[in-house]
């Protein structure tokens, strides 16, 4: 399985571009992203899967 920057990249390519990892809690992971449109870095903000409990 690749990494989770490869997969978000894919999923969001002609968007963004995940450039790395800048933050992890409890439920989400922040990544730092360059939006080509509006040319500016961005924070995106991927909630993790809800697991079974």
């Amino acid at each position: 399985m690749s990494d989770p920057v490869t997969r978000l990249n894919a999923a969001l390519e002609g968007r963004y571009t995940i450039e790395r990892e800048i933050g992890e809690g409890g439920m989400a992971t922040v990544y730092l992203a360059d939006d080509p449109r509006d040319e500016r870095k961005v924070a995106l903000k991927v909630l993790k899967r809800e697991e079974n409990r």
